[in-house]
Protein backbone atom coordinates (compact mmCIF):
# COMPACT_ATOMS: atom_id res chain seq x y z
CA UNK A 1 0.00 0.00 0.00
CA UNK A 2 2.75 1.95 0.93
CA UNK A 3 4.34 2.10 -2.87
CA UNK A 4 1.32 2.93 -4.28
CA UNK A 5 0.91 5.61 -2.09
CA UNK A 6 3.81 7.28 -3.02
CA UNK A 7 3.79 6.23 -6.30
CA UNK A 8 0.38 8.17 -6.71
CA UNK A 9 0.43 11.16 -5.13
CA UNK A 10 -2.78 13.04 -6.72
CA UNK A 11 -4.71 10.53 -5.08
CA UNK A 12 -5.99 10.22 -1.68
CA UNK A 13 -7.89 7.01 -1.07
CA UNK A 14 -6.41 3.46 -1.49
CA UNK A 15 -8.19 1.00 -1.68
CA UNK A 16 -6.66 -2.60 -2.21
CA UNK A 17 -8.81 -6.22 -3.93
CA UNK A 18 -10.00 -8.86 -1.20
CA UNK A 19 -10.95 -12.19 -0.88
CA UNK A 20 -14.56 -12.09 -0.24
CA UNK A 21 -17.10 -14.78 1.31
CA UNK A 22 -20.58 -14.19 2.32
CA UNK A 23 -21.70 -17.24 4.70
CA UNK A 24 -24.69 -18.60 6.67
CA UNK A 25 -23.91 -20.61 9.78
CA UNK A 26 -25.91 -22.51 12.57
CA UNK A 27 -26.41 -21.55 16.46
CA UNK A 28 -22.72 -23.65 16.89
CA UNK A 29 -21.64 -21.35 13.80
CA UNK A 30 -21.16 -24.43 11.85
CA UNK A 31 -21.37 -23.23 8.14
CA UNK A 32 -24.79 -24.27 6.17
CA UNK A 33 -23.96 -22.61 2.95
CA UNK A 34 -21.38 -20.71 1.56
CA UNK A 35 -23.65 -17.98 -0.67
CA UNK A 36 -20.57 -15.81 -2.43
CA UNK A 37 -16.40 -16.67 -2.91
CA UNK A 38 -14.61 -14.89 -4.56
CA UNK A 39 -12.31 -12.05 -5.23
CA UNK A 40 -14.07 -9.09 -4.81
CA UNK A 41 -12.93 -6.73 -7.53
CA UNK A 42 -12.49 -7.93 -11.19
CA UNK A 43 -11.71 -4.83 -12.34
CA UNK A 44 -10.13 -1.80 -11.33
CA UNK A 45 -12.86 0.58 -8.85
CA UNK A 46 -14.05 3.31 -9.84
CA UNK A 47 -16.72 6.19 -9.23
CA UNK A 48 -19.08 4.92 -11.68
CA UNK A 49 -19.18 1.59 -9.50
CA UNK A 50 -19.55 3.54 -6.43
CA UNK A 51 -22.09 5.20 -7.33
CA UNK A 52 -24.25 2.67 -8.94
CA UNK A 53 -23.71 0.29 -6.61
CA UNK A 54 -21.86 -2.28 -8.75
CA UNK A 55 -19.65 -2.99 -5.64
CA UNK A 56 -19.62 -4.13 -2.47
CA UNK A 57 -18.75 -0.63 -0.96
CA UNK A 58 -16.35 -2.68 1.90
CA UNK A 59 -14.07 -0.26 3.08
CA UNK A 60 -11.89 -3.00 5.09
CA UNK A 61 -7.87 -2.04 4.08
CA UNK A 62 -9.04 1.38 2.71
CA UNK A 63 -6.65 3.98 3.20
CA UNK A 64 -7.05 7.29 2.82
CA UNK A 65 -4.87 10.70 3.46
CA UNK A 66 -5.55 12.71 6.52
CA UNK A 67 -6.41 15.65 4.11
CA UNK A 68 -9.70 13.89 2.73
CA UNK A 69 -11.05 13.84 6.00
CA UNK A 70 -9.94 18.03 6.54
CA UNK A 71 -11.76 18.67 3.02
CA UNK A 72 -14.88 16.34 2.86
CA UNK A 73 -15.34 16.00 7.02
CA UNK A 74 -15.53 12.27 8.96
CA UNK A 75 -18.05 9.16 8.63
CA UNK A 76 -21.31 10.03 9.55
CA UNK A 77 -22.18 7.90 12.56
CA UNK A 78 -25.96 8.68 12.26
CA UNK A 79 -25.32 5.87 9.58
CA UNK A 80 -25.48 2.82 11.73
CA UNK A 81 -25.50 0.60 7.74
CA UNK A 82 -24.27 2.33 4.48
CA UNK A 83 -21.57 4.30 6.00
CA UNK A 84 -19.26 3.34 3.80
CA UNK A 85 -21.30 4.08 0.65
CA UNK A 86 -21.62 7.67 2.23
CA UNK A 87 -18.09 8.17 2.99
CA UNK A 88 -17.44 7.09 -0.53
CA UNK A 89 -20.16 9.10 -1.92
CA UNK A 90 -18.54 11.73 -0.36
CA UNK A 91 -14.89 11.32 -1.67
CA UNK A 92 -16.43 11.15 -5.36
CA UNK A 93 -18.46 14.15 -5.23
CA UNK A 94 -14.89 15.69 -3.62
CA UNK A 95 -13.06 14.63 -6.32
CA UNK A 96 -14.26 11.34 -8.33
CA UNK A 97 -10.36 10.67 -9.10
CA UNK A 98 -9.56 10.51 -6.12
CA UNK A 99 -10.19 6.85 -5.31
CA UNK A 100 -6.42 4.35 -6.34
CA UNK A 101 -7.35 1.04 -6.31
CA UNK A 102 -4.87 -1.64 -5.54
CA UNK A 103 -5.09 -4.95 -7.71
CA UNK A 104 -3.41 -6.85 -5.10
CA UNK A 105 -5.09 -8.97 -2.54
CA UNK A 106 -4.77 -7.64 0.81
CA UNK A 107 -7.93 -8.73 2.80
CA UNK A 108 -9.07 -11.77 4.01
CA UNK A 109 -13.29 -10.79 4.71
CA UNK A 110 -16.04 -13.27 5.83
CA UNK A 111 -19.66 -12.03 6.22
CA UNK A 112 -21.57 -14.17 8.16
CA UNK A 113 -25.44 -14.25 8.68
CA UNK A 114 -26.61 -16.38 11.50
CA UNK A 115 -25.92 -16.64 15.23
CA UNK A 116 -23.45 -13.48 16.23
CA UNK A 117 -22.75 -12.34 12.83
CA UNK A 118 -22.99 -8.48 12.57
CA UNK A 119 -24.70 -8.90 9.44
CA UNK A 120 -27.09 -11.36 10.66
CA UNK A 121 -28.47 -8.66 13.63
CA UNK A 122 -29.46 -5.94 10.51
CA UNK A 123 -33.27 -6.09 10.07
CA UNK A 124 -34.48 -4.94 6.32
CA UNK A 125 -36.48 -2.49 8.03
CA UNK A 126 -32.43 -0.85 8.69
CA UNK A 127 -31.49 -1.81 5.30
CA UNK A 128 -34.40 0.96 4.16
CA UNK A 129 -33.97 3.27 7.16
CA UNK A 130 -29.87 3.63 6.23
CA UNK A 131 -29.82 3.35 2.61
CA UNK A 132 -33.10 5.90 2.17
CA UNK A 133 -30.83 7.99 4.56
CA UNK A 134 -27.81 7.89 2.46
CA UNK A 135 -29.69 7.89 -0.82
CA UNK A 136 -31.29 11.48 0.95
CA UNK A 137 -28.13 13.31 2.11
CA UNK A 138 -26.73 13.22 -1.60
CA UNK A 139 -29.93 13.31 -3.95
CA UNK A 140 -29.53 16.87 -4.03
CA UNK A 141 -25.93 17.19 -4.99
CA UNK A 142 -26.91 15.24 -8.58
CA UNK A 143 -24.31 12.76 -8.49
CA UNK A 144 -27.28 10.47 -7.87
CA UNK A 145 -29.29 11.57 -10.71
CA UNK A 146 -28.86 8.73 -13.35
CA UNK A 147 -28.56 5.58 -10.71
CA UNK A 148 -31.33 3.33 -11.41
CA UNK A 149 -30.66 1.03 -8.36
CA UNK A 150 -32.15 3.05 -5.44
CA UNK A 151 -36.06 2.64 -5.83
CA UNK A 152 -35.95 -1.12 -6.97
CA UNK A 153 -33.77 -1.94 -4.10
CA UNK A 154 -35.91 0.09 -1.08
CA UNK A 155 -38.95 -2.30 -2.52
CA UNK A 156 -37.11 -5.16 -2.66
CA UNK A 157 -35.98 -4.15 1.19
CA UNK A 158 -39.52 -3.27 2.21
CA UNK A 159 -41.05 -7.04 1.16
CA UNK A 160 -38.35 -8.62 2.49
CA UNK A 161 -39.23 -6.84 6.10
CA UNK A 162 -43.03 -7.65 5.15
CA UNK A 163 -42.29 -11.57 4.72
CA UNK A 164 -39.75 -11.67 7.46
CA UNK A 165 -42.53 -10.38 9.66
CA UNK A 166 -45.44 -12.57 8.57
CA UNK A 167 -43.49 -15.51 9.25
CA UNK A 168 -42.42 -14.20 13.00
CA UNK A 169 -45.79 -13.85 13.50
CA UNK A 170 -46.21 -17.51 11.85
CA UNK A 171 -43.16 -18.33 14.16
CA UNK A 172 -41.66 -20.00 10.89
CA UNK A 173 -37.60 -19.97 11.37
CA UNK A 174 -35.97 -18.24 7.95
CA UNK A 175 -32.18 -17.40 7.28
CA UNK A 176 -31.78 -13.70 7.51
Amino acid sequence: MDRHIKSNPNKSIFMPNKNYKVQLVDENNKILKVFLASVLFEKPLDAEQIKNLDVQCDTNGLIHKISLIKDIGFWDEELKLYEDFDFLLRVIQHNPLALHFVPLVLVNYTRTYGKDGLCGKAKYDDLVKYLSMAYEKHKSSGILDEVKWYPALIEKFKEQAKKRSRNRRRNIKIPP
